[in-house]
C-alpha cells in the first residue's frame, strides 16, 4: 500500500483547529464555572436576604405582642385608676353627711331645743351617712377582690418592661414597692369604714330614746329633758363628739385613698416614661 504523505501546511492547519478548539472548549469550561459560582452566589444572598426578612418579621411579631400585653395591661391598669378616683367620690360624699349631721346636733345644742323637722332632717342625713357606708365597703371590698389580679397585670407590665430592656431590676423593686403601698392603703380605708359602722350602729341606737322624746312632745323638746340617768343634751354632746369622730377618721380614710390614687397615676407615669 503507498503510503499517504500529507503536506505540512495541512498538518499545521489541523494542529492549529484543534488548538483553537481546545482554547474555546476551556473559556467555556471558564464561563460555565463561573456562571455556577455566580448563580450560588445568587442563590446564597438570596437566601441570606430571606433569612433576614424572616429575622425582621419575627422582631416584629414579638415586638408586636409585647406592645398588645402592654396596651392590655395599660388599659386595665387606667380602669383601676379610675375605681380609686370613684372610691374618692363615694368617701367625699360620706364627709358631706357627716358635715351635715354634725352642723344640725351643734345647732341643737346651741339653742336648747330639738325641732321636729330638725330631728327628721338628722336621721334623713345619718340614714344616708349609713347607707353611703355600706356602699363603700362593698365598694372597697370590690378593690379587694379584684386587686390580686390588677396587681399580677401591673407587675406584668413591669415585668414586660424589664424583660424589654428598659428597667433595671432596681427601677423594678421601687414599683414593686409603690403597688405594694397601694395594697396597704386600700387595706385601712376599709379597716376605717368597717369602725365607723360598728360606732355607727351604737349611735343610732341611743338616737332611738332621743326621737321617742321628740315624736311625744307637741312642740320643740327642751336639751334639758331627762332621758333615763342622763339628759337630752348629755346626749347630744357624746353624739356630737362620735359625728366628730366619725368625720377624722374619713378625712384620714381620704387621705390614704388620694395617696393610693396618686400613687398609681405616678406608677403609670413611671412605666410611661420607660415605655
Amino acid at each position: 500500500m503507498p503510503n499517504i504523505i500529507i503536506s505540512s501546511p495541512i498538518v499545521g492547519s489541523v494542529s492549529e483547529f484543534i488548538d483553537w478548539a481546545l482554547l474555546i472548549v476551556g473559556i467555556l469550561i471558564i464561563y460555565y464555572v463561573f456562571r455556577l459560582l455566580m448563580v450560588h452566589q445568587k442563590k446564597v444572598m438570596e437566601s441570606e436576604e430571606e433569612w433576614q426578612k424572616r429575622g425582621e418579621k419575627m422582631r416584629e411579631w414579638i415586638g408586636n405582642k409585647i406592645q398588645k400585653n402592654y396596651q392590655k395591661s395599660k388599659v386595665k391598669t387606667l380602669n383601676q385608676i379610675m375605681e380609686e378616683e370613684h372610691e374618692l367620690k363615694i368617701l367625699e360624699k360620706l364627709t358631706l353627711n357627716v358635715d351635715n349631721a354634725l352642723d344640725t346636733v351643734k345647732n341643737f345644742i346651741a339653742h336648747g331645743q330639738i325641732l321636729k323637722q330638725g330631728w327628721s332632717n338628722l336621721q334623713n342625713e345619718l340614714k344616708f351617712f349609713e347607707k353611703g357606708l355600706e356602699a363603700a365597703k362593698a365598694a372597697f371590698r370590690e378593690i379587694k377582690r379584684r386587686t390580686s389580679p390588677q396587681q399580677k397585670e401591673v407587675r406584668r407590665l413591669m415585668k414586660l418592661l424589664e424583660k424589654d430592656g428598659k428597667i433595671e431590676a432596681a427601677d423594678l423593686a421601687a414599683m414593686t414597692r409603690s403597688e405594694d403601698d397601694i395594697l396597704v392603703k386600700h387595706k385601712n380605708v376599709l379597716k376605717f369604714i368597717e369602725d365607723i359602722q360598728t360606732n355607727l350602729t351604737t349611735l343610732l341606737t341611743a338616737n332611738k330614746e332621743i326621737g321617742a322624746k321628740v315624736s311625744r312632745t307637741s312642740g320643740p323638746l327642751d336639751t334639758s329633758t331627762a332621758l333615763g340617768t342622763t339628759t337630752v343634751h348629755i346626749r347630744l354632746g357624746t353624739m356630737k363628739t362620735n359625728l366628730e369622730g366619725f368625720l377624722a377618721d374619713l378625712e384620714k380614710a381620704l387621705k390614704e385613698q388620694e395617696d393610693a390614687a396618686k400613687d398609681l397615676r405616678a406608677l403609670m407615669v413611671q412605666i410611661e416614661k420607660k415605655w
